[in-house]
C-alpha cells in the first residue's frame, strides 16, 4: 500500500522550502544543529547549518531551521557526511552466522549505513536483510545478490548445503540448456538487488545473462575476469560492477587462464599485461566509456596475500597497480572490503578508504565518493542514498575531523544516524 508520506516526498522537487517548513504541523523527528556538511561530489564543507529530518529521510538542509522536533543533536565543530556504503560483504562465509547479527550492529555504529552482500546463504541473513530498511533495525541496510556461476565453480566452493551446489534461486548454476529468462525471474522473486557472477560463463550467456537482469531491474555484478572471458568480454556483456583489480591482469593476450591458476601465471599476466600499454589503455578507455565501476577490493587481496618479509606479494602489488592505473584512466572506484566486517575494532571499509588514497592514488574527496555516491550508484539507489540532500534517506554520520582533509578521519565518529535514528545517545538533548 502506498502511503500518504510515501505520495509527498516526490512534491519535495517543486514545493518552496519556507512553505514546507512553515507548512509543518507537528515537530519533525529530528534536527541536527550547526554541523558542517560536507558535499562529497565537491570536497566543499557548508557554514554550521541545520538538518532536518523526518519520516527517516532528510526534509532540508539550512542555515537556521525554525521547526520544532522531537529530538536535537548538537553538531557544533562536527561534520556530517552520508552513511558510508560497503559494497562487497559476505554474510555466510564459514562460522560467520555465530557472530552477524553482531558485527551488523557494530559496523553500523561505525559508520556503515548499508552493504551490498555479494553471494550469500540467503536464508541465513533473510530475516535481518528484511528487516534493515526499518528505522528501528540495528543493521546496516542490506542490499543482495543472485549468484551465478557453472555447476563446476559451485563444486569445488565450500558452501552450506542450502546452496545445493547452485540449484537454488539465489544461487543458481549456469550451463548450455540454462533458461535464462526463468534464473533471472526465480531472482527477482527472491528480492535481490542484482546478479552476481562470477566463473564458469562464456561471453555469449554472460550477455544474455546482463541483457535478461537489465530487462527485470536487476544490476549486473561480477568479477573482473568470468572465466573463460577476459575483463573486456564483461564490459561488453554490459555489467555495472568489476569486483577485484588483480582480476583484470587476465586481459593480458596470450595468456590462457583459468580459476585455479597458480601464483606464478598470474605474476606472468600481469607481467604481460604492464608490457601491452594499448592493450591496458583500451580496457580502461572501455570501462570509461560504458561508466563501469571498478571495485578494488584492497583490503581483501592484502588479507589473502600479506606478502612476504621483504617485499610485497606481486599479485597483490599488481592489483593495485591496475587499481592506480584504472583511476588515472578516468575509471570511477567504489568501496568494497570483501573481507570480514570488522577488523581491529573498526569496520574493514575504513581500511578500505585509506588504502584507496595510500595506494590506488584518489584524493580523499574520491575516496568518500566511493562509498557514498558512486557505491549508491553500484546498488542502482543513487536517487536514495550516497548524498546528503532534501528527499534523500536520512543515513548521516558525524565526524569530530574533516575527512576531505585526511580519510584517516573516517572513524572519528561521534554519532551514526540511520534512517533518522540516532546511534550516540550522549549526545541527545
Amino acid at each position: 500500500m502506498v502511503t500518504a508520506r510515501a505520495l509527498c516526498w516526490p512534491l519535495l522537487a517543486v514545493l518552496p522550502l519556507p512553505w514546507l517548513l512553515s507548512h509543518h504541523a507537528s515537530p519533525v523527528d529530528l534536527v541536527i544543529r550547526h554541523v558542517s556538511v560536507i558535499d562529497v561530489t565537491s570536497g566543499l564543507s557548508s557554514l554550521p547549518t541545520d538538518i532536518v529530518i523526518d519520516g527517516g529521510r532528510i526534509l532540508s538542509i539550512q542555515p537556521t531551521a525554525t521547526v520544532q522536533a522531537v529530538t536535537e543533536l548538537d553538531g557544533t565543530g562536527l561534520y556530517a557526511i552520508p552513511g558510508l556504503i560497503d559494497t562487497h560483504v559476505h554474510l555466510t562465509v564459514p562460522f560467520y552466522p555465530d557472530r552477524m547479527a553482531e558485527d551488523l550492529r557494530d559496523i553500523l555504529r561505525d559508520g556503515v549505513t548499508s552493504i551490498r552482500e555479494m553471494g550469500g546463504d540467503l536464508p541465513s541473513f533473510l530475516p535481518l536483510a528484511s528487516a534493515s530498511s526499518r528505522g528501528d533495525s540495528e543493521t546496516p541496510r542490506i542490499f543482495y545478490s543472485a549468484l551465478m556461476a557453472s555447476e563446476e565453480w559451485f563444486l569445488t566452493q565450500h558452501f552450506p548445503a542450502s546452496f545445493a551446489a547452485g540449484h537454488r534461486p539465489w544461487s543458481a548454476s549456469i550451463g548450455p540448456s540454462t533458461l535464462i529468462p526463468a534464473v533471472i525471474r526465480d531472482a527477482v522473486a527472491t528480492g535481490a538487488t542484482g546478479i552476481k557472477i562470477t566463473s564458469g560463463i562464456t561471453p555469449a550467456q554472460l550477455r544474455a545473462l546482463a541483457t535478461a537482469a537489465h530487462a527485470s531491474g536487476l544490476r549486473v555484478w561480477s568479477h573482473a575476469a568470468v572465466h573463460p572471458g577476459r575483463p573486456s568480454d564483461a564490459v561488453d556483456a554490459g555489467v555495472d560492477v568489476l569486483s577485484h583489480a588483480t582480476l583484470l591482469a587476465w586481459e593480458a593476450p596470450d595468456v590462457e587462464w583459468s580459476d585455479t591458476e597458480s601464483p606464478g601465471k598470474w605474476v606472468q599476466a600481469c607481467a604481460a599485461l604492464e608490457r601491452e600499454t594499448a592493450v591496458r589503455a583500451r580496457l580502461f578507455q572501455q570501462m570509461r566509456t560504458a561508466d563501469t565501476l571498478l571495485e578494488p577490493t584492497l583490503a581483501a587481496s592484502r588479507h589473502l596475500r600479506p606478502g612476504r618479509k621483504k617485499s610485497r606479494d606481486p599479485i597483490d602489488a599488481c592489483g593495485t597497480q591496475l587499481a592506480r592505473d584504472a583511476h588515472e584512466a578516468g575509471v570511477r572506484l567504489i568501496s568494497g572490503t570483501d573481507y570480514f566486517l570488522q577488523e581491529q575494532g573498526h569496520a574493514t571499509l575504513h581500511k578500505e578508504l585509506q588504502m584507496l588514497v595510500s595506494e590506488a592514488g584518489l584524493r580523499p574527496v574520491e575516496a568518500l565518493q566511493a562509498a557514498t555516491t558512486l557505491a549508491a550508484k553500484a546498488l542502482g539507489y543513487d536517487k536514495f542514498l550516497g548524498r546528503l540532500e532534501p528527499g534523500f534517506a536520512a543515513d548521516v554520520v558525524l565526524l569530530t575531523e574533516d575527512p576531505t582533509i585526511r580519510i584517516e578521519n573516517t572513524p572519528r565518529i561521534r554519532a551514526v544516524i540511520k534512517a533518522g535514528r540516532v546511534y550516540a545517545p550522549q549526545l541527545l538533548q
